[in-house]
């Protein structure tokens, strides 16, 4: 439809959407200018053209995992992570482990675009969820709970001022000690 310059609404002009089911390149991208979804795996063409090389908006790619981290690329785009990293918030946990994370075989999802999820202080690798501190690398703590033990002092705060973040019962963080640098 000339008056319309995207016929199927979703922003991909249909000069360049030539329904030959082939990607050439930007101004041939093959897909249906009749469909936003010209393979039909649930990934709109605009999505899977953004992630040239990674996905492909003529071929049904949602199932596949292009940066194998544990979630398909339909699950990237349901989680609104980035399908050719898989690492979307730099944390050093992939966005499978993050999205598919269990806690006691229940499931306990941290934030796979949030290194800190709960947005304690310590980013969500070191909150291992053991309900044991052995280090500032390893703090037992639950990186989707805040206050871990329930004190009233965040988990980062008592890291950082030497405090154990799973006792309940324990010493309070000193506020006048110095901080330990967790970098």
């Amino acid at each position: 439809d000339p008056a319309n310059p995207a016929s199927d609404g979703d922003n991909v002009s249909d000069g360049i959407e030539t329904g030959t089911g082939i990607y050439v390149g930007a101004t041939n991208t093959g897909t249906n200018p009749l469909s936003r979804d010209s393979d039909g795996d649930t990934l709109t063409d605009p999505y899977e053209l953004s992630y040239v090389g990674c996905l492909d908006p003529n071929v049904n790619d949602g199932a596949a995992d292009c940066d194998n981290d544990g979630l398909s690329n339909l699950a990237e785009f349901q989680n609104r992570t980035f399908p050719n990293d898989p690492d979307s918030d730099d944390d050093t946990l992939t966005d499978g482990a993050e999205v598919n994370r269990l806690d006691g075989g229940s499931p306990a999802p941290t934030n796979p675009l949030r290194a800190d999820t709960d947005a304690d202080g310590l980013s969500d690798p070191v909150g291992t969820g053991t309900a044991i501190f052995v280090s500032a690398a390893n703090t037992g703590t639950d990186p989707r709970v805040t206050d871990s033990d329930g004190d009233t002092y965040t988990d980062g705060v008592e890291v950082r001022r030497g405090s154990n973040p799973t006792d309940p019962g324990g010493p309070l963080p000193n506020l006048n000690t110095p901080l330990i640098n967790l970098d």
